[in-house]
């Protein structure tokens, strides 16, 4: 994940960026694709850790993506 840019603003101890990082080590080490995620998880990383949502909305430019999810 890159998130250089939002220079230590990210809390992946929350709900959702556990579930992020998980969903990300997950991956192929080959597979290189950029995701974006979007919905109420990146408020939830970003702005209020309290905000707790049952699902994580994302997508990549990527036709293997559903088939990665599942795992």
């Amino acid at each position: 994940m890159g998130l250089e840019s939002w220079a230590g603003s990210v809390d992946l101890e929350t709900p959702a960026g556990r579930l992020l990082r998980a969903f990300a080590a997950s991956l192929p080490r080959d597979w290189k694709n950029e995701i974006t995620v979007f919905g109420s998880a990146p408020l939830q990383i970003t702005i209020d850790s309290t905000l707790v949502s049952a699902d994580i909305d994302l997508f990549a430019d990527s036709d293997d993506l559903q088939e990665l999810v599942p795992r």
